[in-house]
Formats: structure tokens, sequence, C-alpha cells
């Protein structure tokens, strides 16, 4: 192994190696020792590859050297200094960079999205800046090494103390710490990410999504025939169709089909809205409190069901979780959350016996076994007549 100290030919300039990986290494000007803890800044360039080696090497070294000019530009140590005009030092100077240790977290976020951005859709970016954003509200916007473990664990816990799932608060960070690692890598800074293996509790400690149980779903239902309103339609559709919000929030007018023998929703992908697995396309027969919606959306809405979350462009199911989450709670005041419909659905299925394969395909549901991928699947009259069933057997909000 080769030694900080240690000069080879063969190695790019400012550089070592160390179990195969390159080093920066360059010793402190004897004039600014007094700025730094160590006589020499050391950093791994985290690469094997000689090339890209010299690449990093070199950015790292001409941001030193700026940055090293300021220092002694504000020690007053330049040349013929006794002829340049005073400086105003109101204004900063945007000629100088800052050094590549010093960059923020918004600053990590801005290069991740520009170059992992390129030919991700608007969902990718909205989700990354969300996620850098609620770190920047609780923890400020510091130099990326600059957060310690406790500040991640705090953000973990603000996130759970918001009632967010722990499936939710784990994306979030994990947005987080991908922009920090990719930050690190990119500039070979030499630092530890704080929001790396966070612990989330064991697998018993994390809290189950209950049913919405039917008495509190046809108070829901009545409420929201009731009030009449875009996000009540909403509530209505999934809680006698078992939708997933995103699948809900997505859909064009013309995927529902209320002329039919058989009035149904055609859940299938869009442009602004994909689905999840193959098998959610599907059809699901309408009933209850989900047909009133549908007759509500069909009358009221030119283009897309919900234009309030949904405008071709953007679906934000997120944006809808909390608002419906928000007014369902209020009503409530419990436990349920609006994906809690889908779990009800499934177990109202269950009740009635309903075979699973049918349960599966009315969910979309991913069904086990090869030969459930053969044929069609069951026809809209076989879906509907279970579908009647649970809504005969515990009634609806309509």
């Amino acid at each position: 192994m080769v030694s900080v100290d240690q000069t080879v030919d063969h190695f790019p300039h400012y550089t070592f190696i160390k179990n195969g990986v390159f080093y920066f290494s360059r010793r402190v000007p004897t004039d600014l020792l007094h700025h730094y803890q160590r006589n020499r800044v050391v950093m791994t360039l985290r690469t094997k590859m000689k090339r890209v080696a010299i690449s990093r090497a070199k950015k790292i070294a001409l941001k030193l050297e700026e940055y090293w000019s300021q220092l002694r530009w504000d020690n007053g140590d330049i040349p013929a200094a006794q002829l340049l005009k005073p400086l105003n030092r109101s204004v900063p100077s945007e000629s100088v960079k800052e050094p590549v240790a010093t960059i923020t977290l918004n600053d990590a976020k801005d290069l991740y999205l520009k170059l992992k951005g390129q030919g991700k859709n608007k969902t990718f970016n909205q989700t990354t800046n969300r996620s850098v954003a609620y770190v920047i509200e609780l923890l400020g916007n510091k130099p990326i090494c600059s957060y310690k473990k406790a500040d991640a664990n705090k953000f973990r816990d603000h996130l759970i103390a918001k009632k967010l799932t722990i499936g939710s608060v784990k994306r979030i960070v994990s947005v987080v710490r991908s922009v920090i690692n990719f930050a690190i890598s990119e500039t070979g800074l030499e630092t530890v990410n704080s929001f790396n293996g966070l612990y989330y509790g064991s697998k018993n400690d994390v809290q189950k999504r209950e049913p919405v149980p039917d008495h509190i779903r046809i108070q829901l239902q009545r409420k929201c025939v009731e009030l009449n309103d875009q996000p009540r339609w909403l509530i209505a559709l999934i809680s006698d169709t078992g939708m997933r919000l995103r699948e809900a929030v997505g859909l064009h007018v013309t995927d529902i089909h209320l002329n039919e023998k058989i009035p149904y929703v055609h859940v299938r992908p869009h442009d602004w809205r994909g689905l999840k697995t193959q098998s959610s396309d599907r059809r699901i027969p309408l009933y209850g409190a989900s047909l009133w919606a549908a007759h509500q959306i069909v009358a009221h809405s030119k283009n897309y069901a919900f234009s309030k979350y949904c405008d071709g462009k953007v679906c934000n199911s997120n944006s809808a979780s909390g608002a419906l989450n928000k007014w369902m709670s209020g009503q409530i005041n419990g436990k349920y959350v609006i994906h809690g419909f889908r779990h009800g659905l499934r177990d109202r299925l269950r009740k009635v016996e309903c075979p699973f394969d049918i349960a599966d395909q009315i969910g979309g549901w991913k069904t086990n076994g090869v030969g459930q991928g053969y044929g069609n699947g069951y026809p809209l009259s076989v879906l509907a007549k279970w579908m009647n069933t649970i809504n005969s057997d515990t009634g609806n909000g309509k």
C-alpha cells in the first residue's frame, strides 16, 4: 500500500491508492495552515479507474486553488495589493466558488435532478423536491456533511409523528438518502451519509392499515352524498370499488361506462398515470355509493374525473391522500384512512365467500399460479354478481 506522502509517477497528480481505490491528497499551504485542523487535505475519489480519478482530482484541486486564493485575498496577501481599489465587502464575490466540501443539501438535490432527472417524468422531480424540502424545513439547508445521525433520527421521528405510514416514511427518507449518496459519489467528498441505515422498528411494530368497517363506511358514504363535491365523489367511488387512490384519481371520464347493461369503470393505464401491475388493468362493476359517484362525475366533469387532482399532465394522488384522510379523520375521529376501503372490500368479499381468483380480479390483486394467467378472466356478469352480493349484504350509503 502506498502512503499518503509517497509520490509515484504513474499516479494522477495529487492522488494515491489505498486498497485499490484512488484518494486525493494535497498539502495545505503553510500560510493557510491556521485555517485547517490538519496539514493535508485527503479525501476518497470513490473510483478505481485512473481516468475518472484524474478528472475528479483536477476538479478538487481547482476548487481548492480558488478557495485558497479567496483566503489569501481576505488575509491581504495579494501581489501589488497597494494598487487595488478597496473591496466592497457588502457585495459577495460570485467569481469565487466554495470548495466541494461545502455542498449543501439543496445543491445536492439540484445536482441529482440535473444528472439523474434526465428523461424522468414530473413525478420523479416533484418527489425529489418535496422530500428534500421536508428535511430543509425541519433541519435547515446545511452542508451534507453537517447532518448528524441525530438529525436523521429526528427527521424520521418527525415524519412518523405526522401519522405517515412506515412505508411512506421509508420512501421519503430513501429519496433524501439517494440525493446525498449521489452527491458524495459525484464530488468525491469523504463523508458519511447520516440518512443511511435508519431504524424503523421490527416488522411487528409496523402499524397495519385497518379495513374500514361497514358501519363507518356507510356513515362516510352518506356524508359524501350530503356534501356532493369532487373530493366526496372520489371517496364514494373508492368505497364500493376498492380501487387504489392513484387509480381513481387518474381516471378519465371516458373510463366510466354508465350506458351499459352492467355499469362499470375501466381502470386502465394513461400517459399521466400508469398502473401498479399488469393485473391492475380491469373492469369493476358499479354499485351503491360508487355508482352514485360515477353519475356525478359524468354529469359534472369534462375530461378528467377529478380535475382537482389530475390535469392530464400530473396525477397528484399524494395531495388527494392528505386532504381526504384529514377530512375522514374529522368525520369519524378514528384510525381509518382512504386505503382502508380497499382492505374493507377484501373483507366484504370474504364474508360472502367470494372465490379468491374473482376477488383478485375485482381488486386488481396479483393472483398466484401459472394457470391464472391464461384466458381473459371472468366476464363482467360474474363480477357483478359478487359485487351485488356484498352491497346487498352490507348496505350502502346511497
